[in-house]
């Protein structure tokens, strides 16, 4: 393994540079590589298949579409970049994870185009971001704590026909109109829609046996609940 460090990274933009290309033959990109550096946008060579933690926080990056050999992206690596506007992972196949905190708080995150086999979006992974509307694969089989909580843009959602239980605070804050929960789902998490201030109707299946606190709390124009049977 050839593992491209914070060292590197400075070296590489010792004139200030904003635009880089990492060379060719490095594997990883260690923790912390890129952390606070003023880099608007980057280019991985295709031998990279993991990006560290925290490598790539609170940089100037206003777009990433990672290649097909990235396999894992671990937490917080691209937290607080907030002029980041697009993700595009669409290439990433062997990616099954969106690891806790990933794009948490990219507030300007407006479009996330997901890998396509993945199947777990970690806690707090795009907390904050600017997202407007989110369409989540039939892949997915687990969505953790406050995944999407805070996205206060957030108006339309689908969620996954494959997973059985939303946490709580899940799509807390945000701004949805309506809510479809799929036959799937048989427990909803505490504050999972909490403050969604513009909810007006939810379609719940009869299958959820489980509603835990304030589920949909401070929904105060919420006024039709579908219980599908």
């Amino acid at each position: 393994m050839t593992t491209f460090t914070n060292q590197c990274a400075q070296d590489l933009c010792k004139n200030g540079e904003t635009c880089v290309i990492v060379p060719d033959g490095f594997t990883e990109i260690a923790e912390k590589a890129f952390i606070f550096f003023k880099i608007k946008e980057i280019v991985l060579p295709k031998s990279v298949y993991t990006i560290g933690r925290l490598a790539f926080r609170e940089t100037d990056l206003e777009k990433i579409q990672l290649h097909e050999n990235i396999c894992t992206v671990e937490r917080f690596a691209f937290t607080k970049c907030e002029r980041m506007k697009v993700a595009d992972l669409r290439a990433c196949s062997k990616l099954t994870r969106i690891e806790e905190y990933t794009f948490c708080s990219c507030d300007k995150l407006t479009n996330v185009y997901l890998p396509p086999y993945v199947s777990a979006i970690g806690i707090s992974a795009f907390e904050l971001s600017g997202l407007e509307k989110i369409h989540i694969p039939d892949t997915v089989t687990y969505l953790g704590c406050l995944c999407f909580c805070g996205c206060s843009s957030l108006q339309e959602v689908t969620i996954s026909e494959s997973v059985t239980r939303l946490f709580r605070d899940s799509f807390s804050n945000c701004d949805l109109r309506e809510v479809y929960i799929p036959d799937s789902v048989t427990s909803l998490g505490e504050y999972c829609f909490k403050s969604n201030e513009n909810l007006t109707r939810v379609s719940i299946p009869v299958g959820v046996t489980r509603m835990e606190t304030g589920g949909f709390k401070d929904c105060g124009k919420l006024a039709e609940i579908i219980i599908r049977l």
